[in-house]
């Protein structure tokens, strides 16, 4: 693209003016800028890139094209996108499809949408592109080189930018891409938002591989000059990507089966269970204990039944008939009166907060977390949300810590622990998170300080005396939860 074109381009972002798409793969820079790492070169990378000429047919004016994506259940693993693009009212092109492909999403049919409208028309035609997504049309515009620049490590929805960049470098004539308004009234952008969501309902489809002349014009792997320490650990990453373990992949369907529908409303993926176990309503070694049970990978049950002179470690010397033990025998089925203790206790403060306790299972203790319970108005109680988080997880590890108190220190061999000492240790965890979560709003903390309306939606309805607490109790240092001690 000319100097002046791209002049023409920075003059025109500030004012949501049309932006040329520059088309151009060639590479004037010195030969770092050349050579390519983690690249994949193949057979079809042997021809160079090559657009046809029009052969004499007319270029005309610009064809104007609206496109928009839409997503049903958007971010959950049950969600449906489609994409819409809109010549006019009843036009023949006019598309409707589902977006192909495992990842649905917005962002994903916005970007294809374009795609699309750049095979739907004549390459030898001009064609000006309307979308609502600056998404799409900053990342095409403004940052596809750098993302090709660094090979695509880490770039969300690679594929689908990809293939709507090959799309577009592929035409001759010049393309516009420019962003609008959303619901603004704007015919073609509504036209385009009713292709996009009638076609969510539409069957799933594959996402077809990019072929040899779509791969021509992108470039292969990442450019050396770009190439920073943490770009080449990425893509050292990537081209030795381990396996998934058979027990994580389990356990992740076991959690989304168990939440959804359960403590939220939402299916969630893959990424937000693995996600949520690092949200800042989780202590460190809470975080912890939570991601090595996702993994499977406490010393427990089976991990001794092969070690000599171990075996006997495999067993709960505590229940009847010296079952094998598995994390959800220890924190749900045994007989252990502390473990009994603990949920006791859990579900007795909760009750203060939420009128329901769900039957506890192992997928629930582990998408924690992920709760995300309705308010009366239809709403997310993100207060009550939080507060499940926090007070199943820590109770889940401190009969994991009792549990290895008396397995490990003591052998099995001391007596059962009192009711009284086990709700002893709960109170002084709990309270500790209470205390702890008040402090941490204090404006020292600038930027890392936690909101203020959060905590207090968090914990409101479970503090002792409350009606005598300011209703801004954050700087009171003598907090505690509304169950006494036994003696």
């Amino acid at each position: 693209m000319t100097r002046h074109r791209k002049a023409a381009n920075a003059d025109a972002r500030p004012r949501n003016d049309a932006l040329l798409f520059d088309p151009s793969v060639t590479e004037t820079e010195d030969v770092g800028h050349i050579i390519r790492v983690f690249a994949n070169p193949g057979p079809d990378r042997d021809e160079p890139a090559y657009r046809g000429p029009a052969r004499g047919k007319p270029v005309g004016n610009p064809i104007v094209v609206y496109t928009d994506g839409s997503c049903l259940e958007n971010g959950d693993e049950d969600a449906r996108a489609g994409l819409g693009v809109w010549f006019g009212v009843d036009h023949a092109s006019n598309l409707s499809a589902r977006v192909p492909g495992p990842v649905q999403s917005n962002q994903v049919g916005e970007v294809l949408a374009i795609e699309a409208a750049a095979k739907l028309v004549p390459p030898f035609t001009p064609l000006h592109i309307k979308s609502d997504s600056k998404y799409a049309v900053e990342g095409l515009t403004t940052h596809v080189r750098a993302w090709e620049d660094k090979g695509w490590l880490g770039v969300a929805n690679a594929d689908a930018l990809r293939a709507a960049v090959a799309a577009l470098r592929r035409r001759t004539a010049p393309t516009w891409l420019q962003w609008v308004k959303g619901h603004a009234g704007e015919e073609g952008n509504e036209g385009a938002d009713r292709l996009a969501g009638e076609g969510a309902f539409l069957p799933p489809r594959a996402l077809p591989p990019l072929d040899s002349t779509d791969l021509r014009f992108l470039p292969e792997g990442a450019k050396l000059a770009a190439l920073t320490q943490a770009l080449a650990y990425k893509g050292i990453r990537a081209t030795r990507a381990a396996p998934p373990r058979t027990t994580s992949v389990a356990n992740v369907a076991l959690t989304r089966a168990a939440v959804y529908r359960v403590i939220t409303p939402h299916m969630p993926t893959d990424k937000s269970i693995w996600k949520a176990v690092r949200k800042e309503q989780v202590r460190r070694n809470v975080s912890d204990f939570l991601w090595k049970l996702l993994h499977g990978s406490h010393k427990v049950g089976r991990y001794w039944a092969h070690i000599p002179d171990h075996e006997h470690r495999a067993e709960c010397l505590v229940c009847p008939g010296r079952p094998v033990e598995s994390m959800e025998h220890i924190l749900l089925h045994c007989v252990a009166p502390e473990r009994a203790r603990v949920w006791a206790l859990c579900e007795e403060l909760w009750r203060k907060r939420w009128h329901a306790w769900p039957d506890m299972a192992l997928g629930l203790i582990m998408g924690s977390t992920l709760a995300g319970f309705q308010a009366d108005d239809g709403g997310r109680d993100a207060g009550a949300s939080r507060l499940y988080g926090i007070l199943v997880s820590e109770s889940a590890h401190l009969i994991w810590c009792l549990r290895c108190t008396r397995r490990i220190e003591h052998e099995d061999l001391a007596p059962p622990l009192t009711d009284a000492y086990v709700t002893r240790r709960w109170l002084a965890r709990i309270n500790d998170r209470l205390q702890t979560d008040a402090a941490l709003t204090h404006p020292k903390y600038g930027r890392k300080a936690r909101p203020k309306p959060a905590v207090l939606a968090t914990w409101s309805g479970t503090l002792l005396n409350e009606h005598l607490l300011p209703d801004d109790w954050t700087s009171n240092t003598q907090l505690l939860v509304g169950i006494r001690a036994r003696e």
